[in-house]
């Protein structure tokens, strides 16, 4: 296993991708909070980029929402099938009818047997659809009030933008950084992941974040990887002894679990052994 700190790609973007997502939650409550609990509750789930241009964004001076539609987690555990407009709690059900809801589901249709503890809390989240002109916040506001309900807010949308040509001057949002590897324009799937627009928020070697890889090997000596290497601070290279006293003896690198060597570099019968970079 190696720990490197800014050159894995995929390792990299799933810790930027996180901490943009907070960043933009936390930052966004910050400037235009009103729901206080409720509404971290939403940036926790929020669904991101919306990709049905059918959908009308409503922008009036706060974070984008979603016309028409209502994320609410109930505090009962039931179950409501999906298309229904009914939840079965009587003093809700006359509130969502007031409120003109004509659809409710699920908003996260998870398996029940891949969900932990806290997976299991998803399912209470359910999408609620609603006609008429009210303002998404003010009908999540209205929804809040039934005791039934642990949380209502608007579906909000969050957008990373690709290029600083594409931002809009609507949206706030990272400027993308464009590696300066030759190779990069052959690397389709990075664009398809958005990885400039993550990188735009934070660079793997901007941070102190250490990302462990378990892997068929890692070509750790790279001149793309040398500079950013994860380094094992307790331990001192090449002298026989475990001075960190983890189990592992000169572990400077990561460990080989396949042949149990401090050369994480993999095996000869790997395929493609470690030229693959992870």
């Amino acid at each position: 296993m190696t720990a490197p700190t800014g050159q894995l790609l995929k390792a990299r973007l799933r810790i930027t991708l996180l901490g943009l997502g907070m960043a933009i939650g936390a930052a966004t409550l910050m400037r235009y909070g009103t729901l206080s609990g409720a509404e971290r509750g939403n940036r926790a789930f929020s669904q991101g980029t919306v990709a049905n241009s059918s959908l009308r964004i409503l922008r009036d001076g706060g974070s984008p929402v979603i016309a028409g539609v209502v994320l609410v987690k109930l505090k009962g555990t039931q179950v409501i099938p999906r298309g229904l407009s009914k939840t079965g709690l009587s003093s809700l059900d006359v509130l969502l009818r007031e409120e003109g809801i004509y659809a409710i589901e699920q908003a996260y249709p998870l398996p029940a047997h891949l969900l932990g503890e806290k997976g299991r809390e998803l399912q209470r989240i359910y999408k609620m659809r609603y006609n008429g002109g009210a303002h998404p916040r003010q009908v999540a506001l209205r929804i809040l009030k039934d005791p039934n309900v642990e949380f209502a807010v608007p579906q909000y949308v969050y957008r990373i933008h690709e290029s600083p040509e594409t931002r809009s001057t609507n949206l706030p949002g990272p400027v993308a950084a464009i590696p300066d590897d030759p190779l990069f324009s052959l690397m389709s799937h990075l664009p398809q992941i958005k990885a400039p627009g993550a990188w735009g928020v934070v660079k793997g070697e901007d941070g102190g974040v250490v990302i462990a890889v378990v892997d068929g090997g890692t070509d750790w000596s790279h001149v793309d990887l040398q500079a950013n290497i994860w380094a094992n601070p307790g331990e001192i290279p090449g002298n026989g002894i475990d001075d960190d006293n983890n189990g592992f003896v000169d572990d400077v690198r990561g460990w080989n679990f396949a042949n149990n060597s401090a050369d994480p570099a993999g095996l000869a019968a790997t395929p493609v052994n470690a030229r693959h970079g992870t």
